[in-house]
């Protein structure tokens, strides 16, 4: 942290703390009456896929106290089949923000779209007459703007991210090794009381597969060796944070030999790339790189016999499959509180004396995740499959 806010760059920091000075000069909305009976309430999603995944833990923490509540849910496009089908949603309101978009669009065209999307955005919104928003993501950018234009009258989330004048009920950040399911619970409970609000985790709930899906999957996997298959995933969002290449192919080399079949999985043009790199090494590898819907992708998960995955969704995803999985992280994050939520598994990092730095660039050396060898990772799988009863 710098200051108050989660940001590292002295840049950010100016630019969060100016906005914040402005924001104290002009009248501020008095706390709202939380004691009134609520109907409809906002759950802010930042981030992408991973954090998405998370926050379905709240979402079934609401639903599990709540029952009576609806729910609506603020995110990127590019999360929103997290919450399509979720029996908990009843609205999606898109809103893409430029600092967020990894698409290749270029920076003016992204402010455009961004802006769009919030404008659309704040309409639906004040359509449907939320009685409470719940921001969950604690960084820059956060949703306190969209929920005051919307004119939601209260208004929870972390001041960490900058704009905290703008919510009814701004929450200081902690940095307590608790969880992020634990502090989303937390929050809700600044909402109403919840049985899971005392610093436990939550456990992640995706929609099942429909028919549909389930059909589209078995005509993916119908191979006789599908039956034992290992899902690879490269990919982690940020090439900082992901394992060397070579590796993941001498991985894949290595469940072959053992007879099991490899499934890579992934999307967007830098997974491919890597998918392409694998399979010409291991030619008997199944590549669903980019050929999966969200759904689909999730379905496979659930059916691997293990998932080895980066610090991504795919870790997260198995994770609410209940599904085994051996998990690399870097040190840029701390694992104690980004790891899978109901790890079924093990989480592997090189320990290093600088982690976890909280450098979204990490460093050159990077030994935090790189340090994690071949042998290692297929030693931790080997143990994790034999104790699942699956040789």
């Amino acid at each position: 942290m710098r200051g108050k806010y989660l940001v590292r760059s002295a840049g950010a920091f100016a630019a969060l703390s100016l906005a914040d000075a402005v924001l104290s000069l002009l009248p501020r909305d008095k706390p709202a009456d939380k004691s009134g009976d609520l109907r409809r309430v906002l759950i802010g999603v930042g981030g992408h896929l991973g954090d998405a995944v998370m926050a379905t833990g709240a979402l079934g923490l609401i639903a599990r106290t709540r029952p009576d509540l609806e729910l609506g849910i603020a995110a990127g496009n590019w999360s929103a089949e997290v919450f399509r089908g979720h029996p908990a949603v009843r609205w999606l309101h898109a809103v893409d923000h430029w600092k967020l978009n990894r698409s290749p669009l270029r920076l003016p065209e992204k402010l455009r779209h961004s802006s769009a999307t919030t404008r659309a955005a704040v309409a639906a919104i004040r359509k449907v007459r939320y009685d409470a928003a719940v921001d969950l993501y604690p960084f820059f950018p956060n949703m306190a703007s969209l929920f005051a234009r919307a004119g939601v009258p209260i208004r929870i989330g972390y001041s960490s991210g900058g704009l905290g004048a703008l919510y009814t009920d701004a929450v200081t950040w902690t940095h307590d090794q608790t969880h992020m399911t634990a502090k989303h619970a937390r929050l809700v409970a600044h909402l109403f009381a919840a049985p899971d609000a005392a610093g436990r985790e939550l456990q992640y709930q995706l929609p099942p597969a429909t028919s549909a899906v389930n059909a589209r999957v078995d005509a993916l996997l119908a191979r006789p060796l599908l039956e034992r298959f290992i899902v690879l995933h490269p990919g982690a969002g940020a090439a900082q944070k992901e394992w060397p290449l070579a590796r993941w192919k001498a991985l894949a080399a290595e469940f072959r030999d053992r007879g099991y079949t490899i499934v890579v999985t992934g999307a967007g043009i830098r997974d491919e790339a890597s998918a392409r790199q694998i399979i010409a090494n291991v030619p008997e590898c199944v590549d669903l790189t980019g050929r999966v819907t969200w759904p689909e992708f999730v379905e496979v998960v659930r059916r691997a016999a293990l998932v080895i995955s980066g610090d991504t969704a795919a870790a997260h995803v198995a994770a609410a499959c209940g599904t085994r999985q051996v998990a690399l992280f870097s040190g840029i994050t701390d694992s104690v509180e980004w790891r899978p939520a109901g790890l079924n598994g093990k989480v592997l990092m090189q320990p290093v004396p600088c982690a976890p730095c909280f450098r979204n660039d990490g460093c050159d050396s990077m030994t935090c995740i790189r340090g994690v060898g071949v042998a290692q990772v297929v030693g931790t799988a080997i143990e994790i499959l034999n104790d699942s009863g699956r040789p």
